[in-house]
């Protein structure tokens, strides 16, 4: 016989399963939705570790989900977040950052869990390498509007930006021609820096030096770390 919390997690995986032509996961009324709720609210979190977009994705605990190639990933987020009792509102939340954390787009990456600060402390501006000239305006607005001075920006061991300019185009417009063109695409591209990484601490002083000069920026404290992906520290740099 399963355990109480195991054969919740595994009803659970259950409801994930049904069909989807009456709807999307959390709408099927086999029970009541405060039913459901009170349900989610007892049983321990269950993150999506694996990107559900095919095949097997493993949750919290021992058991295996397989999930549909066809379900939106908002899904499942609307069906684990369907009722108040199981998640704070965010509007709850203070909106009062203290900083602004600038990193990379990568998915493994918690920035408020790994600087240990609470939800709404702070502004996570995110792109692919968390490099900052792409996103200089939202720090600007930042400052000017919630009055922000410490910055922090946050690179990472492992992270697919680490490549040469001209292997990492090369790549990026190989995806795209056959749709658009040889001819079109080598425009658009022209118009686009993705700001390749050649070396993680020359890529931080660099943004770190990017924000400090910037004659818009106002005078702020201005940190660069690293994030090993390996030991999930993060490590002081500039």
């Amino acid at each position: 016989m399963l355990p109480t919390a195991a054969l919740k997690r595994w009803l659970l995986s259950m409801l994930l399963l049904l069909p989807s032509t009456a709807g999307h996961p959390h709408e099927q009324d086999l029970e009541p939705r405060d039913a459901q709720a009170s349900t989610l609210a007892k049983t321990e979190s269950l993150p999506i570790e694996v990107f559900p977009s095919k095949g097997t994705c493993a949750l919290a605990g021992d058991e295996k989900l397989n999930i549909s190639r066809y379900y939106a990933v908002s899904d499942y987020l609307t069906f684990f977040n369907h009722d108040e009792n199981f998640h704070p509102r965010h509007s709850e939340f203070p909106n009062q950052p203290r900083g602004v954390v600038v990193t990379c787009m990568d998915a493994r990456l918690s920035p408020e869990k790994s600087l240990g600060v609470p939800t709404g402390s702070l502004h996570v501006l995110r792109n692919a390498g968390g490099r900052v000239k792409n996103i200089l305006p939202s720090i600007i607005i930042s400052q000017l509007v919630f009055g922000t001075r410490d910055i922090t920006i946050i690179h990472h061991t492992k992270c697919g930006m680490v490549t040469p300019r001209k292997d990492l185009e090369e790549a990026l417009h190989e995806q795209v021609k056959h749709r658009l063109g040889r001819d079109e695409t080598d425009k658009l591209f022209k118009e686009l820096d993705f700001h390749p990484i050649s070396s993680l601490e020359e890529s931080l002083k660099e943004d770190v030096k990017t924000v400090q000069n910037h004659p818009l920026l106002e005078k702020s404290i201005v940190r660069g770390f690293i994030w090993n992906v390996t030991d999930d520290r993060i490590y002081r740099v500039v």
